[in-house]
């Protein structure tokens, strides 16, 4: 395809890559916590279109009432589409797009949880930025339709003389989109080997 498929900037599900932000959202909306418990149990939802969805954990199991550091921890999807359910999907993709996911263009259903939703790889990781930041999003600012700083692609350009024309550190910004605790407390689980 002569280099014309970038996958970076696809769309793309993100899978269970997009769980920490929904927990992160529970955990600033509605004060859960990692101790939170959540019945990992059947679940029928029925779509606006009359469909019926059933979503399944990756074992085809259930686990009964989990923590939702076990929930993260063990990527389960009933747990996560409850959490959105309970969030409230809209405040899911505000979060989302404040957390640098400018692709969340769409109406989406809780399943947005279990990657029930096409974003970029590109977006994915700049909101990874912000669980790396402790909930400061860093970037450049915005240059096109954005919420808020957007991912540095060039740091610096200069002409053939060494003549800077270009220095990101005139655009680099700083934003706190999450709180510096509930932030933590997601980090926690994603590198707890117990959880």
């Amino acid at each position: 395809i002569q280099g014309e498929n970038n996958n970076a900037l696809a769309l793309n599900s993100p899978g269970s890559a997009f769980k920490p932000l929904v927990y992160l959202a529970s955990f600033m909306k509605l004060g859960w916590a990692p101790a939170t418990a959540i019945d990992d149990a059947p679940l029928t939802y029925r779509n606006p279109d009359g469909s019926i969805f059933r979503p399944v954990n990756p074992g085809r199991d259930f686990q009964g009432n989990v923590t939702l550091r076990n929930a993260l921890g063990n990527s389960l999807n009933i747990p996560a589409f409850k959490t959105a359910q309970a969030v409230g999907v809209n405040d899911i993709v505000a979060f989302g797009r404040k957390a640098g996911i400018n692709t969340l263009q769409g109406s989406y259903g809780p399943a947005i949880a279990i990657g029930g939703v096409d974003i970029t790889q590109l977006d994915l990781t700049h909101a990874y930025s912000l669980l790396a930041g402790g909930g400061m999003l860093s970037g450049q600012s915005p240059l096109g339709e954005g919420e808020g700083p957007e991912p540095v692609a060039l740091l610096q350009v200069s002409d053939q003389q060494g003549n800077v024309k270009f220095d990101i550190e005139s655009r680099r910004t700083r934003e706190r989109v999450a709180p510096e605790a509930e932030t933590f407390l997601v980090n926690d689980i994603l590198r707890d080997p117990n959880a």
